[in-house]
């Protein structure tokens, strides 16, 4: 569990985008919401950015829905998306990191 960890904060960078892409995400909810308006739309904004992973944790949340009360299924369903995109932003910015830091570390060796 302490190597997940590592792991996971080694980056921090990767962190940082995807907390800010789940704040702008749950933003839009909520202008959407306080607009008068129908969150569906930023719904399938949020459900489009996250696209290849957000599918699979719909379709999860979906099985879901059956075993779980109408308010946490309803509040799982759209969030699903949200929780996707921010895994889809940190593996993203992780590999751009990790690629960024292993040209610097070829650039020291060849010089």
């Amino acid at each position: 569990m302490n190597r997940l960890l590592k792991w996971i904060t080694r980056y921090k960078g990767a962190l940082y985008i995807s907390g800010a892409y789940g704040i702008v995400a749950i933003l839009l909810y909520v202008l959407a919401i306080l607009s008068g308006g129908d969150p569906n739309g930023a719904w399938y904004c949020v459900y489009i950015s996250a696209l290849p992973i957000s599918y699979l944790f719909n379709f999860v949340a979906a099985l879901l829905l059956d075993f779980l009360p109408d308010t946490l299924g309803s509040v799982l369903y759209s969030a699903s998306p949200i929780l996707a995109g921010m895994l889809w932003i940190y593996l993203i910015s992780r590999c751009v990191f990790a690629v960024k830091a292993r040209m610097r570390v070829s650039k020291r060796s060849d010089a």
